[in-house]
């Protein structure tokens, strides 16, 4: 019954419940046992997903008790909740961060230039871009190969 109990496992994920590792450990040797390494992957995947929401969680922890994160602090969490598709969260902490006189570099930039590439909004990210070089940022290897990347992601290979 491993699949039913991965499916509850999604649905708890979903309200927000995020499982221990303990309980990340039973399941993944609970599949290993029935030979089921197709659930395993999953499985995996949805443990990095729930470390990035646990990190998540930690940035506005301390956002409340008064900590003011840095410039390195919200890239890294923009580029976590980009990473599990939760880009409208990512777009807010970029606005948040812009209000807060936080100055974003180059590689803030590719960020989020990666999420609007990710969920094939390529009119932003290229506003985003054009932006990025007009406030003197270079043109360079990384901010070619976030934009190709998202191109090719989506089929736009011309």
């Amino acid at each position: 019954m491993v699949e039913e109990a991965f499916d509850v496992f999604v649905s708890l994920k979903k309200v927000g419940f995020l499982p221990s590792v303990s309980t990340f450990n039973v399941s993944l040797l609970a599949c290993l046992k029935v030979g089921r390494t197709d659930l395993v992957w999953k499985l995996y995947e949805h443990m990095l997903e729930s470390a990035d929401l646990v990190g998540f969680r930690v940035f506005n922890d301390l956002k409340d008790r008064g900590y003011f994160p840095d410039n390195i602090m919200y890239t890294t969490v923009n580029k976590g909740l980009c990473d599990i598709g939760w880009f409208g969260e990512a777009r807010k902490l970029w606005f948040e961060m812009i209000h807060k006189g936080l100055v974003s570099n180059e590689y803030t930039y590719n960020v989020m230039i990666y999420g609007y590439c990710k969920i094939g909004d390529f009119v932003e990210a290229r506003k985003l871009y054009e932006d990025m070089c007009g406030r003197g940022y270079a043109e360079n290897v990384v901010s070619y190969t976030t934009m190709i990347s998202g191109l090719c992601l989506h089929g736009k290979t011309d």
